[in-house]
């Protein structure tokens, strides 16, 4: 077993340890690792030479309880504030830290306060000349920071989200994977807010509630979960994950750019003014009910792509395995719709423009359809379904190599292009 391998596992068997105690404790570990290594042994020999691994995160385990009476009354004893008060004007949020879970929420504060901070657990709070820190440790790492008329506030947490290399980096990325997320970070602003948020946790979870900004927001986590609710802001509101799901709810901005590795993405009545784009490489892209001045752009390598009441200018989806489903949707231009190996649907939806449906292996399938044109394409699967009528509108031209064609001999002024390699192709119109 190799270093790396050896504080996975030893992170992993830790689990429910907090997390300054456990990055303290594979900073440790990996530190005895590289003196042995310096001092002639291979990686492999230096792990061995620590003893098993099964009776080291028992006795780390056993200990735990101890450390955490001895903090408890640590904090007991500076006799701190459970939330603290700012005044003055909030020009600038910016949250950073490696596993606390953040929620931010709009909320009547009383006249003059900018914003109020409530505690987490094991943080530590202290003022000075206008400054704000909160802190969890004596040292440096990642950090909250409000900037305000009278100053700027800054406090540590004991992880820098900023040394990626050497020893630091492989800790960082071993504790992302395997830490528990701590405990929430609380930022009540004003309901209708002037300023720029900017919120990174490594791990740990993001939240945004009940207010209006004057500004853009811009949130990302590596493993944790990403969601607004009756979030409204004049500029981008931009939120990110790598492993997490990105939820919006009832949110408003000048532009909306969601994005997840492994996460599912889901919108629930949302609006933009300059295009709404969702991408994902694995999960699923969920809208359900979105009022779109521009674009709106889903795609997805692995996963579904599905809307329901959606109204954009112009609407463009792709999955290259899953299907794309789009439901009592309008398009007030061109609406393109693409999946490599599954099916396409469209239902109740109409594009002003072109309407195009391609599928290269999948079916394609209308449940009343319309568009000023129709292009629909597969190489191997079926096309077949209805188009809202009447039949006189339409010029059906339909292609299949090897299949059989059934549809409507009309020669109206909107196109309807069909061809298929393999596949039946079965058109009406109702």
């Amino acid at each position: 077993m190799n270093k790396e391998q050896f504080l996975s596992e030893l992170s992993r068997r830790l689990d429910g340890l907090n997390g300054n105690d456990l990055y303290r404790t594979l900073e440790y570990y990996a530190e005895m690792i590289d003196d042995r290594v310096e001092d002639g042994m291979s990686e492999e020999a230096a792990v061995a030479a620590l003893g098993d691994l099964e009776a080291i995160a028992r006795e780390i385990m056993q200990d735990a309880p101890a450390r955490e009476s001895a903090k408890r009354e640590e904090s007991d004893e500076a006799d701190e504030p459970e939330r603290q008060v700012f005044t003055g004007e909030l020009r600038r949020i910016h949250l950073d830290s490696m596993d606390a879970d953040f929620v931010v929420r709009g909320a009547e504060l009383p006249e003059g306060t900018c914003c109020v901070v409530e505690k987490a657990q094991d943080m530590r709070w202290r003022m000075e000349d206008g400054a704000l820190t909160v802190s969890d440790s004596e040292n440096d790492g990642g950090h909250i920071r409000f900037d305000t008329d009278s100053g700027k506030g800054r406090g540590s947490f004991r992880f820098s989200a900023d040394s990626e290399g050497g020893m630091r980096g492989l800790l960082n990325r071993i504790f992302s994977m395997h830490t528990v997320q701590g405990q929430p970070v609380t930022v009540l602003v004003p309901e209708h807010v002037r300023c720029e948020m900017e919120i990174h946790s490594k791990s740990g979870d993001v939240h945004l509630e009940n207010f209006a900004l004057d500004g853009s927001v811009r949130a990302d986590s590596f493993s944790g979960d990403l969601s607004a609710a009756h979030v409204s802001a004049t500029g981008v509101l931009a939120m990110k994950s790598m492993s997490g799901d990105v939820e919006l709810s009832e949110c408003r901005a000048l532009r909306l750019t969601l994005k997840s590795t492994s996460g599912d993405i889901q919108l629930r009545s949302v609006e933009s003014e300059t295009g709404t784009s969702a991408a994902s490489v694995s999960g699923d892209v969920t809208v359900q009910g979105a009022n779109l001045v521009d674009e709106l752009t889903c795609q997805t390598a692995s996963g579904d792509v599905r809307l329901c009441g959606a109204n954009a200018e112009r609407i463009s989806t792709s999955s290259s395995s899953g299907d794309v489903v789009v439901q009592n949707t309008l398009s007030r231009t061109d609406m393109e719709l693409c999946s490599v190996s599954g099916d396409v649907t469209v239902s109740d939806s109409e594009a002003q423009g072109a309407l195009k449906a391609r599928s290269t292996s999948g079916d394609v399938r209308l449940r009343g359809a319309a568009g000023a044109s129709l292009s629909l394409e597969s190489r191997s699967g079926d096309i077949g379904g209805t188009l809202r009528g009447p039949e006189s509108l339409y010029d059906f031209r339909c292609h299949s190599r090897s299949g059989d064609v059934h549809a409507p001999d009309s020669r109206g002024e909107r196109p309807v292009e069909a061809r298929t390699s393999g596949g039946d192709i079965r058109l009406k119109v109702e």
